[in-house]
């Protein structure tokens, strides 16, 4: 299959490997900053443009890989009658695409990416297409790139984004939180990356609510007094804790009943 990418950041970058690692071929990589194009066709024996009227019409998939407030703006320059036509967007509708083809669909990555990744990094991907011949087109895709999918509509993936936003970006904030309070109290954070690693690794065979621990899990009130009492120079992370800390406890408490 004949691919081009309208886009060459870091979705784009990572599917586009992907892919030509998986035999597809790359006919065009677009961006509006034509080194960034380049420097993405160059790795995947692809052209690089950044005029979309440039686009070469011999592709058979379009996949419209930009950030979400760019979509509309790609799509109104864009005409490619049956040609498959997905964008990677899990907050944008799969109607934004109707008036660019009579195949269209969604190709969600549930995965945060970034271009110096793995080219075999294990993707999970959403799906959804505006007829069951797109649908079965896109799953051949997904099995080519031998990765799983499972199907959703807007209203589901917008959820599975959300979710997505607590399980990734809440939870490195608060990681964030963590370095940065080591760092002014003179502590190597790398000290906590065997915990990190284990608590997301007990994830694949746990559910996350079995895998609690701590002081606030076991009700063990000294102890979250005296973290308490460690954090009164720093209010926000005090906030924060007494504030999860709740949480943790009535959730505990309320599993019990």
């Amino acid at each position: 299959m004949k691919v081009s990418f309208i886009g060459s950041g870091n979705v784009a970058t990572v599917l586009a490997k992907q892919m030509f690692r998986r035999g597809f071929t790359i006919v065009d990589v677009f961006s509006k900053q034509i080194y960034h194009a380049q420097q993405l066709a160059e790795t995947i024996s692809a052209r690089a443009i950044d005029d979309l009227k440039n686009l070469a019409l011999t592709a058979d998939i379009f996949i419209i890989a930009v950030n979400d407030k760019s979509i509309s703006q790609i799509v109104n320059q864009l005409s490619l009658n049956d040609k498959l036509v997905l964008h990677t967007a899990g907050a944008v509708s799969i109607e934004v695409l109707k008036n660019v083809s009579i195949s269209y669909g969604v190709l969600y990555p549930i995965q945060s990416l970034r271009k110096e990744m793995n080219s075999e990094l294990e993707i999970p991907f959403m799906i959804d297409g505006n007829n069951s011949d797109t649908m079965n087109s896109i799953e051949d895709i997904v099995n080519q790139l031998e990765q799983s999918f499972v199907y959703g509509t807007d209203e589901k993936r917008l959820k599975i984004h959300i979710a997505a936003v607590f399980a990734s970006n809440f939870v490195n904030y608060l990681y964030y939180l963590s370095a940065d309070y080591c760092a002014k109290e003179q502590i190597d954070f790398s000290l906590l990356q065997p915990i990190i690693e284990q608590t997301a690794l007990r994830l694949k065979s746990n559910l996350p609510g079995e895998v609690f621990t701590g002081p606030a899990f076991r009700g063990d009130k000294t102890t979250i007094e005296m973290h308490l009492n460690l954090l009164a120079q720093y209010p926000d992370l005090q906030k924060w804790y007494a504030l999860i800390t709740d949480d943790i406890q009535q959730l505990h408490f309320s599993s019990k009943i």
